[in-house]
């Protein structure tokens, strides 16, 4: 984990080694992870292993990160008509995320209150947006955001889009007790994990977590 220019080619290259020749299927920014552990946890039809690198999950993510969860979202916007366009899904997803690192459960409540529940800092932006404007977004643009925000969630929402929860959790703890078939393997490239997550700190003792700030080691 860490700056993803860094830790997806990173990623990439543990993904490659683990699949010794085989093809590595990269998924950037999956709306769930779902559909891809239920994946990997079955044999091969065809035999060979599966490796599945995917990026920017932010399924183990803190509040921390719910500012740029946010402004990820705001990328699907503005939403015309009543159909998720193909776009949105990732963005709700990031949308869903960020309600529940704050407890709100985004499948219940009135769209715009639970938007507006958000902290002001989560909607006033992210690290990189304070690159670009160092006292984040104006009031202005925070209302615009949270009312865009409120119809990206009604429509994730009659779209049936869950997002990134619990389950997904339950299932990545249950594949690193129990494992996965042989040849099979997830790789995760994340900008940011919780360092008190129980899954990160199980993960860390496998020697499986490697952060990565500043120039790649080679090794």
């Amino acid at each position: 984990h860490g700056d993803l220019v860094l830790a997806e080619p990173a990623a990439r290259r543990i993904a490659e080694a683990a699949a010794s020749g085989a093809e590595v299927d990269v998924r950037r920014t999956p709306p769930d992870l779902g559909a891809i552990l239920s994946d990997l946890r079955t044999y091969s039809l065809f035999g060979g292993g599966k490796v599945v690198l995917a990026t920017g999950t932010a399924v183990l993510a803190d509040r921390r990160d719910a500012a740029e969860l946010i402004d990820e979202a705001e990328e699907a916007l503005p939403i015309d008509g009543d159909e998720l366009p193909a776009r949105a899904p990732a963005a709700g997803s990031r949308l869903l995320q960020a309600l529940r690192l704050f407890d709100l459960d985004p499948e219940a409540g009135d769209p715009e209150r639970l938007v507006a529940s958000l902290p002001r800092w989560v909607l006033e932006g992210g690290a990189k947006l304070r690159q670009r404007k160092p006292r984040g977004r104006a009031k202005a643009d925070v209302e615009a955001l949270q009312k865009g925000l409120a119809r990206l969630l009604e429509v994730a929402r009659a779209a049936g889009l869950s997002g990134f929860a619990q389950g997904d959790l339950a299932e990545l703890a249950a594949v690193l007790q129990q494992g996965l078939p042989p040849g099979h393997c997830l790789v995760l490239a994340e900008r940011n994990v919780a360092a008190d997550h129980p899954l990160v700190k199980a993960l860390a003792e496998r020697g499986a977590v490697k952060e990565f700030e500043g120039k790649i080691d080679p090794s």
